[in-house]
């Protein structure tokens, strides 16, 4: 047994002992040192082989209880102070008034312990490790997290505005070479459309003077008609290369989003000819740029008016959205056509016929200043005739607008 000590006594018959209950690795113990005994000594009349506690182990049949022996005579061979260990008991009969009363501690007294993976001495160290792991984890992946999140927010204002403040070069290595990259693409990008804005107006200003000093010596033509056909045809060059440049402007409008009364927006901009327009709905306040949502809005009315006699307009909340419908009494667009309205400098043939002055850069102007709101703009042929542009902005948050009415009057620049 590995050393182990023995308590040993000579009974006049068998003690009862109470065995230790649904104790699974008990009962394998049990079994195995019965089965070892009956096997090397199969002489052995009666055999009894158990497990108890030692507080409740009587050692002979009038019930004395090994507790109520002398320390000296059981501790040297038995654990029953200060933590209590299983005994193993073995009785078997030496002659008919003789039986041997034999307890034994075990190589590991404590052996049930380590049976029960739950305990708390296992798995108190280990919650502990495991919260203290826990609480340094988020920590790290708040401090990893926030640089992040931060970045998130500037890449998404750089979306709508080109001039933000640069990310802040902050946290681990690999976050300040991300940071860094971030910057350095954002001013790639600042320089090619500041580049691009002065690129379109150096153009715009060198080709003034070679168009004028064409329309001068048209001027000395003698032929009427051809001098005609010049001044169209430099007029429309005129038209074009001005038309571009301000596309090229307003698609770069540097304003802060402010509380927007759109009814107001609307009365504003149909005030030229309300006699061609009707509009209703509710009065809702927008979140937007006053000058882009004004420019947009009035890039459509006009196209709207120049391809049909008059316009609907109504405005309606959509969940957290104000849409607002534009209905042309027009010919509408050809289903096949559907796709190619809006891109840059396509027109169509129906809006050749109708308006052969135009440069097709409208819609797409009106379409990019609406994206630069965070908004939506869609077109369909309407079942009852004419054509449905819908226009979906950001409805404000719940509050009283602070809106100057002169926001439209025109003073307002771009920078």
């Amino acid at each position: 047994m590995g050393g182990t000590r023995f308590f040993v006594n000579v009974n006049s018959s068998e003690v009862p002992v109470i065995p230790l209950r649904q104790k699974e690795l008990a009962d394998l113990v049990v079994s195995s040192v019965e089965h070892a005994m009956l096997e090397n000594l199969p002489s052995l009349a009666q055999l009894r082989v158990q497990m108890t506690m030692p507080d409740k182990l009587s050692i002979s049949p009038g019930g004395t209880l090994v507790t109520d022996l002398p320390s000296a005579w059981v501790e040297s061979s038995l654990l029953t102070q200060p933590r209590p260990a299983p005994l193993l008991v073995i009785q078997t009969q030496l002659e008919p008034t003789s039986w041997l009363f034999l307890a034994a501690r075990m190589p590991d007294p404590y052996f049930l312990d380590n049976a029960d993976p739950l305990t708390w001495e296992r798995m108190g160290p280990q919650l502990i490790t495991l919260v203290t792991v826990l609480v340094l984890l988020t920590l790290v992946v708040r401090s990893l997290t926030r640089p992040l999140e931060h970045m998130a927010q500037v890449t998404s204002r750089f979306a709508s505005a080109i001039h933000v403040e640069p990310v802040p070069e902050t946290g681990s290595a690999e976050m300040r070479r991300t940071a860094r990259a971030i910057n350095e693409m954002q001013a790639s990008i600042q320089k090619y459309v500041e580049d691009r804005t002065r690129l379109f107006a150096g153009i715009s200003h060198d080709l003034k003077t070679p168009i004028t000093r064409l329309k001068l010596r048209t001027e000395l033509l003698d032929d009427d008609e051809l001098r005609n056909d010049f001044h169209e045809d430099l007029d429309e060059l005129d038209e074009m290369v001005i038309n571009a440049l301000q596309a090229v402007r307003d698609s770069q409008i540097h304003e802060n989003l402010s509380d927007l009364p759109l009814d107001r927006l609307i009365e504003r901009l149909i005030a030229p000819v309300n006699e061609r327009v009707e509009w209703a709905g509710e009065s809702l306040t927008v979140k937007a740029k006053p000058l882009a949502l004004r420019r947009a809005l009035g890039n459509l009315i006009d196209n709207a008016l120049r391809y049909g006699d008059r316009l609907s307009i109504q405005v309606q909340r959509q969940d957290d959205w104000a849409a607002i419908l534009l209905l042309d009494n027009g010919p509408g667009i050809p289903v096949d056509d559907l796709d190619k309205l809006g891109q840059p400098y396509v027109r169509l043939e129906h809006g050749r016929q109708r308006n052969p002055g135009g440069n097709g850069l409208g819609l797409s102007l009106a379409r990019e200043l609406v994206a630069s709101l965070q908004g939506m703009l869609t077109w369909r042929n309407h079942p009852q005739g004419g054509l449905e542009v819908t226009v979906k902005v950001p409805l404000a948050p719940a509050a009283t607008p602070a809106w100057e009415a002169d926001t439209f009057d025109g003073t307002q620049t771009s920078s």
